[in-house]
C-alpha cells in the first residue's frame, strides 16, 4: 500500500495546547544549573514532530552535538513532542539527522559535546519541511528498544546514506549512519533483531526522499539477524558489506508523480471518505502548477520477502468534494509513473503515462 507516515489530523480540529515544560536540574557536581526545554510547540513554532517511545527524556540535536545544533528537549513515555523552531537550523527545507541524547547524558557531559556525540541514544534520518502546513503530517519515532546497555558499531564508509530498520524494510528505524561515518554508537535494550540496511537521501528535483535496499544473489531483501545479550554486547555492522561488486540494489517501492495542471489544489485521495494521502516530505495537497511524488509501497510476504509489483484501485484525485478515477494499475518496484492532471477545479481530468524513469542507488548521488 502507499506508505502513510504517521499523523495527526485530531490536533488541526481541535485547539492546540502548548505543554510548556521548561526543567531546571544540577549537574553531577551540582554547581551550575542545566536547563533543558521540553516545551511542546504551536504550530507554526515548532519544526519536527517527535514520538519518544523509550522511558527515558532526550535532547535533540540537528546533526552532532553542539551548542549551535541543539533543538530541544522530548519527553520519553511514548509522547508526541514538538520540538522548537530554531530560525538558525531550520531556514529551508531538508533532510538532516536527529541527534538524540539522554537527558542523563546531556547533565553528565556538559559542554563536552564530543563525548556526549560519542554515545548517542537515537539517530534518526527526518526531514525539515520550510512549509508549516505540512509539519502535523511527519512524525519521527524514537524506538523503544533504544536506550540500553548494549550497542550496535555502525561503520559506513561508502558514500550512501544507511538507515537500519528492524523487522522488515518498512519497519521501525534503529540507528542512521550518513555516508563515509566510521563507528556511530547506538545503544539499544538486548533483544533478537532482524535488521534490514536501506539506503535513503533526500532528491531535491523529484523532491521525495529516495529509499533503496541491497539485494541478495535471489533478489531478496538482505536481512542481518542478531542478538544483543550479555555475551555480545556490543554488534558491529559494516555498510561496505551491503554494497558494491556483485551486489545489486532496488527500489523498496515504486512511486507516483502527480502534475497538476488543474486550476485548483488537489490531492491524491483513497475510497469512499476521499482520505489525502502523505508523501515522504509531508505534502497532502498539490498546488496548481505544482508537482508531488507518492511511495508505493510493495506487499510484505512474510520471512523478509516482498513483493515485485503491487495492484492498485479504487484511488483518486482531486478534493473531497470533487474526484475523478486513477486507472486502476499494477506498478512496480524501483518504476517512476506520471499523472497529469488538467482541466478545472471542479472538472479535473487526467491523463496516465506508463514508466517515465526507474529508480536505482545511483539516484542517490
Amino acid at each position: 500500500m502507499l506508505k502513510k507516515l504517521s499523523f495527526a489530523l485530531a490536533a488541526i480540529l481541535s485547539v492546540s495546547f502548548l505543554a510548556s515544560c521548561v526543567i531546571n536540574t544540577s549537574d553531577d557536581d551540582g554547581d551550575d544549573d542545566v536547563t533543558i526545554d521540553y516545551t511542546s510547540y504551536n504550530a507554526p513554532d515548532y519544526s519536527i514532530k517527535v514520538r519518544n517511545k523509550t522511558s527515558k527524556n532526550v535532547v535533540c540535536f540537528k546533526g552532532i552535538p553542539s551548542k549551535d545544533t541543539l533543538i530541544s528537549g522530548a519527553h520519553g513515555g511514548d509522547v508526541i513532542t514538538n520540538l522548537k523552531l530554531n530560525t538558525a537550523l531550520f531556514n529551508e527545507s531538508s533532510d538532516f539527522i536527529l541527534y538524540c541524547v539522554s537527558e542523563e547524558d546531556y547533565k553528565k557531559f556538559g559542554n563536552d559535546y564530543d563525548s556526549m556525540a560519542a554515545q548517542p541514544l537515537a539517530r534518526i534520518y527526518a526531514y525539515f519541511n520550510s512549509e508549516s502546513k505540512y509539519r502535523d503530517n511527519l512524525v519521527y519515532d524514537i524506538a523503544s528498544n533504544l536506550g540500553g546497555e548494549f550497542y550496535f558499531n555502525l561503520d559506513n564508509g561508502t558514500s550512501y546514506n544507511f538507515e537500519i530498520r528492524m523487522d522488515g524494510l518498512y519497519g521501525a528505524p534503529l540507528c542512521y549512519s550518513g555516508a563515509h561515518t566510521l563507528k556511530t554508537k547506538v545503544y539499544a535494550v538486548a533483544d533478537d533483531y532482524d535488521l534490514f540496511p536501506v539506503l535513503r537521501q533526500f532528491d531535491k528535483r523529484q523532491g521525495t526522499i529516495v529509499t533503496v535496499y541491497p539485494q541478495d544473489n535471489n533478489g531478496e531483501p538482505i536481512y542481518v539477524p542478531v542478538s544483543l545479550n550479555s555475551k555480545a554486547k556490543a554488534v558491529r555492522l559494516n555498510c561496505g558489506d551491503y554494497v558494491g561488486q556483485g551486489i545489486k540494489t532496488f527500489a523498496s517501492c515504486a512511486y507516483l508523480k502527480i502534475s497538476n495542471g488543474n486550476a485548483g489544489g488537489i490531492g491524491l485521495l483513497k475510497g469512499a471518505t476521499a482520505e489525502p494521502f502523505i508523501n515522504s516530505t509531508g505534502v497532502a495537497y498539490i498546488n496548481s502548477g505544482d508537482d508531488c511524488v507518492y511511495e508505493i509501497d510493495m506487499d510484505d510476504l512474510g520471512n523478509g520477502k516482498y513483493s515485485t509489483a503491487v495492484e492498485v484501485s479504487g484511488w483518486f484525485v482531486g478534493n473531497r468534494t470533487k474526484q475523478v478515477s486513477i486507472p486502476d494499475y499494477t506498478y512496480e518496484a524501483g518504476k517512476m509513473y506520471t499523472l497529469k492532471v488538467k482541466g478545472t477545479a471542479n472538472q479535473p481530468t487526467c491523463e496516465f503515462s506508463d514508466i517515465i524513469s526507474e529508480v536505482s542507488v545511483e539516484g542517490l548521488n
